[in-house]
This record gives C-alpha cells, sequence and structure tokens, in this order.
C-alpha cells in the first residue's frame, strides 16, 4: 500500500527494503515449506492417510518390490488373457478382468489377495495358469 503511493526515489527505497527482508526471511521460510513438505511423504504419514497399507522396511524393499512387480506383470498378462475371453463385458467396465480373476483366486484359493507372494505363487502354478 505504501509503494503505490510513494514518490520514485520513495518507492526505489522502499523496494530495496523489501528485497534485503525477503532475502533475510527467504532461509526462515525454506526450512519451513521443506518441514512441511517432510511430513507429508513420510511412511506414517501415509499409512494413516490410507495411501498405503504398510510401511516396506529397508532391508526387505528389493524383495517386496521385485515380487510386487512380478505379480503385477503376471497378473495382467491373465487379465488380458481374460479380456480377450470376454470383450463385451471388458468394453463397458475395463476393471471387470482383474475382478474376475480375484473372484477365481478366492474360489480355488485359501492364500490371501492382498498377498503379492501368495498371488504369484498361484500365478505361476498351474492353477493360475488355468484361470
Amino acid at each position: 500500500a505504501q509503494l503505490k503511493g510513494a514518490s520514485g526515489e520513495e518507492a526505489a527505497k522502499l523496494k530495496a527494503a523489501i528485497a534485503k527482508r525477503e532475502k533475510l526471511l527467504h532461509p526462515v521460510f525454506h526450512q519451513i515449506a521443506v518441514h512441511f513438505a517432510d511430513l507429508h511423504d513420510r511412511p506414517g504419514r501415509m499409512m494413516a492417510k490410507g495411501v498405503i497399507r504398510s510401511v516396506v522396511p529397508w532391508a526387505e524393499s528389493r524383495r517386496f518390490f521385485y515380487t510386487r512387480l512380478r505379480r503385477r506383470l503376471a497378473q495382467r498378462e491373465v487379465c488380458r488373457q481374460i479380456a480377450g475371453i470376454s470383450a463385451i463385458h471388458t468394453a463397458e467396465k475395463p476393471e471387470a478382468p482383474l475382478a474376475i480373476l480375484e473372484q477365481i483366486f478366492n474360489a480355488s484359493s485359501r492364500l490371501a489377495w492382498d498377498s503379492d507372494r501368495d498371488v504369484l505363487g498361484w500365478l505361476d502354478s498351474a492353477e493360475g495358469q488355468h484361470a
């Protein structure tokens, strides 16, 4: 507000004072912003919000994500085959092949659908190949 009503020399002084104040406050605001962002990307916070199911310990992360990737690739291949068989249903609902696969899995197995290792083992077995 003061800057709008200021003359040329006063405006220059005010702009210099503002720039000095911004330079002084920049490290504080940067630290606050980094801390704020860091709080949102923590596994505990993500789990509390329901974005992830569990926290993967670093020592187990390679095995966990390798198994997750293998499951997703195998699951995708079987879903592609299901979609080819039932093209009419999948055009209306693209998620239908996964739901069908989950139903077949649950009907033929006592394993947990949420377990990547269980589903991957089932998909790799003869049961999964005939799904």
